[in-house]
């Protein structure tokens, strides 16, 4: 259904794979029909390893990373773009720096994101009321997702503004799961009603803003890209419910409300 609705809309997106799936017949499958339908396949690690933490080492790491990337290239619309797991980008600053230098030699571009979320949290409520074959409100599951995702859309776009004095690409992050496919066809509609045009990730990435490396040493949640440009050039941060690690709080209080 993700795959259905991103054709409906005439859309190219990044799939930006954990590789450790190409194991089983279901993940080469899946993979397969990204690739067949001329999305983007990109590099997200092997094993999803979080480079915050500390047993996780830069060879452990780049090792994970060549992994995936020996597999994925078999695929034809592979393009060097990596993603970082939960977007952590290490621990210490020479963590950080070692895998960078890395990412260089091998002619990677880095995925970044604009536009962080909880879309997996909601997907994580959804999951978890069909295990149990409880009811699911999919009208008010479907409100409480594209609420949250065109406020943090919204969000960002002001913070970006502050922080580059201009209006830019943005990069949302979604996952391919249960939440994409119920709600897809309904977000990317009412992000062509609200006035978004969406390109092609490629034009997005080769926009000049993203060959910029924020350097600063990261908090212990990842975050994304335009929070790192603020730390860098000092912008303020707003008191908003939509950025940094208050996200999900904030989403778990109105699902709780909702009884969802």
């Amino acid at each position: 259904m993700v795959l259905a609705s991103l054709k409906k809309h005439h859309v190219r997106a990044a799939y930006f794979v954990q590789a450790g799936i190409l194991n089983d017949e279901l993940g080469r499958r899946i993979v397969k029909q990204w690739n067949d339908n001329r999305h983007i396949i990109a590099n997200h690690t092997y094993s999803h390893y979080d480079y915050h933490n500390a047993d996780i080492t830069f060879e452990k790491y780049k090792h994970d990373f060549l992994r995936a990337d020996s597999l994925l290239r078999q695929f034809s619309q592979f393009k060097p773009i990596f993603r970082y797991p939960k977007l952590n980008k290490g621990n210490t600053i020479a963590k950080r720096d070692s895998f960078r230098n890395v990412l260089k030699k091998k002619h990677y571009q880095i995925g970044y994101v604009t536009v962080d979320n909880s879309e997996w949290y909601i997907n994580y409520r959804i999951r978890k009321k069909m295990i149990k074959h409880e009811y699911v409100d999919v009208d008010q599951y479907r409100r409480v997702y594209l609420d949250h995702l065109t406020a943090c859309l919204n969000a960002y776009d002001r913070l970006a503004k502050d922080v580059t004095g201009r209006t830019i690409p943005h990069i949302l992050l979604l996952h391919n799961n249960t939440t994409s496919a119920l709600f897809l066809d309904d977000l990317l509609s009412l992000l062509k009603q609200n006035g978004w045009t969406i390109a092609d990730p490629i034009d997005v990435l080769n926009d000049r803003l993203f060959q910029i490396m924020p350097d600063i040493k990261y908090s212990d949640y990842g975050e994304g890209f335009i929070e790192a440009l603020a730390k860098q050039n000092g912008t303020p941060m707003p008191m908003n419910s939509y950025f940094s690690e208050i996200k999900e709080s904030v989403l778990e209080n109105r699902m709780n409300e909702l009884g969802l």
